[in-house]
């Protein structure tokens, strides 16, 4: 019978040895799995507070779609979804490879508006 348990013990501390050999801590899984998404695009839904001076408040919702095309350019895209006087209102911004970027504005209405990095 103490042969069984020695066994049973031996083969128990084989095991947990092992799995603690192969353990990992948290921030090295977490770093492991953010290392693991490769995503072509990014996308987010975020809700604008916008304060004005007299402390009155107006809120925004909108959606941003992000990208990297094939040049390395950035190109991203904010959707106005509300409130209803904006709702469609979409802001695109390429940020070059080289350096430089290049914003529109393109309005409810379908107007295109080229914008410079002062407006």
């Amino acid at each position: 019978m103490k042969g069984k348990k020695r066994i049973v013990f031996l083969i128990s501390g084989l095991i947990l040895g092992a799995s603690l050999a192969n353990a990992q801590d948290a921030s090295s899984i977490v770093h492991a799995a953010r290392n693991r998404i490769d995503a072509a695009t990014e996308s987010s839904r975020s809700r604008m507070v916008i304060t004005a001076k007299n402390g009155t408040t107006t809120e925004r919702a909108i959606d941003q779609y992000s990208k990297e095309d094939a040049q390395g350019n950035d190109r991203m895209v904010i959707v106005f979804q509300s409130p209803a006087s904006v709702k469609g209102t979409r802001f695109l911004t390429i940020d070059k490879a080289l350096g430089d970027s290049d914003r529109w504005i393109v309005t409810v209405h379908g107007k295109l508006h080229k914008t410079n990095d002062n407006d």
